[in-house]
């Protein structure tokens, strides 16, 4: 059962976390296309947009979007640390 849908737009993110979010049930989709990562939004396809590092000025529109619907985290970069959690120990 799917708890949530994440939309990754960016790169860096660790295969771990996906990997553990997939486990979790979460649904994990990417895009590199402002236009293809609207219309996930607009449609209602994604419950949460995480922005991995910076994005050029075609994504403003997006971004802007996406933070006034409340479902944008961005963040700089992200980093892989193995954890008992992450392992399933």
């Amino acid at each position: 059962m799917k708890n949530s849908t994440l939309l990754i737009v960016g790169v860096g993110v660790p295969s771990e976390l996906t990997e553990v979010l997939a486990k979790a049930g979460c649904e994990v989709q990417r895009s590199d296309s402002p236009l293809t990562a609207a219309i996930a939004l607009v449609r209602g396809d994604v419950d949460l947009v995480l922005m991995v590092g910076p994005q050029d000025e075609s994504w403003n529109d997006f971004t802007d979007a996406a933070f006034a619907t409340g479902k944008l985290v961005s963040v700089e970069s992200l980093i892989a640390i193995p954890t008992a959690l992450a392992n399933g120990l």
